[in-house]
């Protein structure tokens, strides 16, 4: 009498596990179709919602610039990119990052040169803007003003690879990098 029970549990707990376990392969089947399909319930996907849309497209031109040789003698050294908008939205500026301290950069818009932004945990303290911004529209550019400073380290010699990554709002182009190579000299 005793087996008769435990074997009723038995295949009780073996069709219960069974259960479980044909949920979680459909809900898996299930998931995985709408995250490689970019579907929900009555939607499309997301490329397809944005088609039609005024939106942004963000261009740095160049993508690098090579600086030749710098001296400390030289003092700080300037150079600039070419930001265009060629989108159909505005494009919308909204922070820089630089790879290292002796490197800064601002966009200059018709002219006026907006805040300086360096390396987020360079000097000085928080000298990067918080609540900066600035709008191109469709067909407007700007500059990217890239600063490099060798007094910032007195001792470097040789080859130097340094990064501005502007921040934007153009959803093909989160940021885009401005790269300066140089030959850091006595």
């Amino acid at each position: 009498m005793m087996s008769k029970v435990k074997e009723k549990r038995r295949q009780s707990s073996t069709i219960l596990w069974s259960l479980i376990l044909g949920i979680v392969i459909v809900a898996v089947g299930l998931g995985s179709y709408w995250f490689f399909t970019g579907r929900s319930q009555g939607t499309e996907p997301v490329a397809s919602a944005l088609a039609g849309s005024d939106l942004p497209a963000f261009i740095l031109t160049p993508a690098s610039k090579d600086l030749g040789e710098i001296s400390m003698r030289d003092g700080v050294v300037t150079t600039e990119f070419e930001i265009s908008n060629a989108g159909t939205g505005n494009l919308i500026l909204n922070n820089i990052k630089t790879s290292c301290g002796c490197t800064s950069a601002a966009v200059v818009v018709q002219g006026q040169e907006g805040p300086r932004f360096a390396m987020a945990m360079g000097n000085p303290p928080n000298w990067n803007p918080t609540d900066w911004s600035v709008v191109l529209e469709p067909g407007e550019r700007a500059k990217l003003k890239v600063y490099y400073d060798p007094a910032r380290h007195p001792d470097l010699r040789g080859p130097v690879t340094r990064v501005v990554r502007v921040y934007s709002n153009d959803p093909a182009h989160p940021y885009l990098d401005a790269r300066i190579e140089l030959v850091a000299v006595q």
